[in-house]
């Protein structure tokens, strides 16, 4: 198991071939840079995902939705062929902040733009609910409040709306992680995708899904039936989560 985790990280640093921190929050508020050792840590938990994403931003536009403390924003934008820029969003204030910090730490303020909202369905206003630490990424829509937790109102828009306004420049590559809101931000994309066709990867999270009646296959078959391809799919962390990758 040692051996295999090893060749996992090696291969990531290979791929990537960068020295970056990501910067935290400790228990008492205090902004810390991430420890290699931790930066190993999730760099093995995204393994062969992560790098196949490295291997498809080269000089193009990349939407980083549900970005948490900014790994794939950064990793798009510090390797050898880097993304042209990326659009980060993160609704957490805990996480948005510390994505903040990492994108200064980082130099790359000219390359990536970070944006304090939610992507979904409609333009709307609703809870997320989650620990209050930074870079925890359990925070959802979907979850019920518990011991400890935090709720706080998201201002929620489309990509499409986004678009349309010219708020954002068309993507070539998504890469989506929010937590059993996976419909919900399809669905505020539809014409991005018809339009643009953007490679998408997306990490699916059943037990979300089935709380509104939906699974994995709901959002495979949608994204089909725009002409999509499922070229990636495993299953990782004990069967709750799927990385897919849609071309």
């Amino acid at each position: 198991m040692r051996k295999e985790i090893a060749k996992i990280y090696i291969g990531v640093k290979k791929a990537l071939k960068i020295p970056f921190k990501i910067p935290v929050k400790n228990v008492n508020g205090k902004i810390l840079a991430q420890t290699e050792q931790e930066t190993r840590h999730v760099l093995i938990m995204e393994g062969d995902y992560l790098k196949k994403f490295v291997r498809e931003v080269d000089n193009k536009i990349v939407y980083d939705i549900g970005a948490n403390i900014g790994l794939f924003t950064i990793c798009a934008l510090k390797n050898k062929k880097p993304a042209k820029k990326v659009y980060a969003f993160e609704p957490s204030p805990l996480n948005f902040k510390s994505l903040s910090r990492q994108i200064e730490i980082n130099n790359l303020k000219n390359s990536a733009v970070i944006l304090k909202i939610a992507l979904g369905a409609k333009k709307e206003t609703r809870n997320l609910r989650g620990l209050p630490v930074a870079g925890w990424g359990g925070f959802s829509f979907l979850r019920k409040q518990e011991k400890g937790e935090q709720e706080f109102a998201v201002d929620i828009f489309t990509v499409d709306a986004l678009l349309a306004k010219k708020k954002i420049d068309p993507p070539r590559v998504v890469k989506i992680d929010v937590e059993g809101f996976e419909r919900e931000v399809l669905q505020g994309m539809k014409e991005c995708i018809k339009k643009f066709q953007p490679t998408i990867f997306i990490e699916l999270h059943p037990n979300y899904l089935k709380k509104q009646g939906l699974s994995n296959k709901d959002i495979i078959d949608a994204l089909e039936s725009f002409g999509y391809y499922l070229e990636y799919y495993v299953k990782w962390e004990k069967g709750n989560q799927y990385h897919c990758i849609f071309k």
